[in-house]
């Protein structure tokens, strides 16, 4: 739990020192953090179940993103070092979030720019050889491990649990589906929805990266034979991938801010109970809301619930 709160908080430090270094102001760079914390599933993670290995992912993207923007910013050798060796650590800790690799690839970038920063990334010999200098590194004791309880130094441990749906992925369910839909369990993950929308609707660079991870990883959740990650608060895999809504975000506050007082006071209610509902579902939640049973009726009872009804 110590570890959990350490590493949230890290994350979250490193999300607002970003927000500050693009320039978004001191009050949004704190109040974005502090809404991705108490207003989606990252904080049942942190205080709840901090065993899962969603929390300390969730460092390691806020640090990967952190990195790969002074990476392409300064060009240094020590953010290359950063950059590489945290996502070879996000593989070793969850493989599937190898996606992760978008994320020094097209950070920053304008879409018309994308293909000259593939070539860029692709001839960077420099990062790709501390990358597979850590892989190697890193990933041994796994190896060794996995050879020394298994026989094999390579053990896929689910058996014949697998992608079954990759042909008609369940992405809808995922994002909306009472049985930990994403969107229904974090209520506040919409603002950087939101804020992606208007970079792409007012032409600000990045908005590709978000738009591309979340799509791809809205997919890969949706293939997975249990598409609802069963036994969980929400859907518990997008914590991992919160940072990547840190700017988004941003986005939205800021125009928020700067209309009208009406606007601002109808935001600021609707903050102050999406987070009260996420807290109180976080606390009220002791084991699994996802099965053939449980549908909507059971998700409006839970809510009656959380305003003590």
């Amino acid at each position: 739990m110590t570890a959990a709160i350490f590493y949230v908080l890290l994350g979250l430090f490193l999300l607002g020192k970003l927000l500050r270094t693009l320039r978004f102001g001191d009050t949004v760079s704190w109040l974005v953090p502090l809404g991705l914390l108490l207003g989606t599933n990252l904080f049942y993670y942190t205080f709840r179940e901090a065993g899962m290995s969603h929390v300390y992912s969730f460092f390691l993207f806020s640090l990967l993103i952190y990195s790969s923007h002074h990476k392409w910013e300064t060009k240094k050798l020590v953010w290359d070092v950063i950059s590489a060796i945290t996502l070879v650590i996000i593989i070793l800790i969850r493989p599937t979030n190898a996606m992760a690799i978008f994320i020094p690839l097209l950070w920053g970038v304008d879409p018309k720019n994308v293909m000259g920063r593939v070539k860029s990334f692709a001839t960077d010999f420099r990062w790709m050889l501390i990358f597979v200098v850590a892989t190697l590194i890193i990933f041994l004791p796994q190896l060794l491990y996995w050879k020394a309880t298994t026989g094999s130094y390579v053990f896929y441990s689910y058996g014949s649990e697998g992608f079954r749906y990759w042909n008609s992925p369940k992405m809808l369910h995922v994002l909306f589906s009472p049985q930990n839909g994403w969107l229904v369990y974090s209520p506040l993950a919409i603002v950087g929805l939101f804020g992606i929308g208007f970079m792409i609707r007012y032409k600000k660079t990045g908005w590709l990266l978000p738009t591309v991870l979340l799509t791809l990883a809205t997919y890969v959740f949706g293939s997975w034979w249990a598409w609802w990650f069963g036994g969980a608060f929400g859907h518990r895999c997008y914590v991992d991938y919160l940072p990547l809504l840190a700017v988004p975000s941003a986005v939205t506050v800021s125009r928020v801010m700067s209309a009208s007082k009406a606007i601002k006071r109808l935001t600021a209610t609707v903050f102050f109970i999406a987070v009260f509902v996420n807290i109180r579902m976080s606390d009220i939640y002791h084991g699994m809301w996802d099965g053939p049973d449980w549908g909507w009726l059971n998700y409006l009872e839970k809510l009656a619930n959380v305003f003590y009804l």
